[in-house]
């Protein structure tokens, strides 16, 4: 007999090439997903015409501090998971990572030191699935838990949970993508995503930008509005993709 949160990840999946919009889709990902013990996630996709670009998150719900929070510290040069998903590997735990590095004594002190802060966080544990999209672009979503680890029982159907959700949130970004913007960013929403993007804080946007920490906020808050984004991070590798930071 199913779990009742299996139950809904299957309807889930039947269910999916149903929904007419992101949000709606995105909410019910996050719903079937907590019911799965997985308290956060994010999607992003590697332009197979910029190999060597920085991935577009697609959607992210719950890991944009950490994100920030990695990309200030340089975590995201040292992440395994990231050299893991470049190789090709197509699915595999944290915890998994993290085994293999220690019986190969592969593992440096600022792997160490991520995992240890990512665990202080309440990020104890991640299921990271790629696929592939039909043009070409690698598209990978992590989902991670604050319980001691992603549970076995769960994983198959987290991987197939992961698959269905990426691929379809990519079609939607790509409907996107293809349609004008609501209205175009303007100077200093452009300057503020940049400087965002290379890890600054709001006061330090200001103090460059001569403007106060306030007028920081909105002018960020405006972007993401304009661009649909869940994230600074993510608004800012969204306006990348579309050249509207050109």
């Amino acid at each position: 007999m199913q779990e009742p949160s299996h139950r809904d990840a299957v309807d889930f999946l039947m269910r999916a090439p149903e929904y007419e919009d992101a949000s709606a889709l995105e909410h019910a990902f996050a719903r079937v997903l907590a019911g799965l013990g997985v308290n956060a996630y994010s999607c992003s996709k590697q332009d197979s015409r910029r190999p060597g670009g920085p991935p577009v998150v697609m959607a992210q719900r719950g890991l944009d501090q950490w994100d920030q929070y990695m990309a200030d510290q340089g975590y995201f040069a040292v992440n395994p998971c990231v050299r893991w998903t470049a190789m090709g590997r197509g699915a595999f735990t944290w915890r998994e990572v993290q085994a293999e590095l220690r019986r190969s004594g592969e593992a440096s002190e600022r792997e160490q030191e991520l995992w240890a802060e990512a665990a202080e966080n309440g990020l104890h544990d991640g299921l990271v699935v790629r696929t592939v999209a039909p043009a070409g672009q690698v598209l990978s979503t992590r989902m991670v838990t604050r319980a001691p680890r992603i549970r076995t029982g769960d994983r198959a159907l987290l991987e197939s949970l992961a698959i269905i959700f990426a691929t379809l949130r990519h079609r939607f970004h790509e409907q996107a993508a293809d349609s004008p913007l609501n209205a175009t960013l303007t100077r200093r929403e452009a300057e503020c995503l940049r400087w965002a993007a290379q890890g600054l804080h709001d006061y330090e946007i200001a103090e460059r930008l001569g403007i106060s920490g306030n007028t920081v906020r909105n002018h960020m808050q405006n972007a993401m509005r304009k661009l649909s984004a869940p994230s600074r991070l993510a608004a800012y590798y969204r306006a990348l993709s579309l050249g509207a930071l050109d």
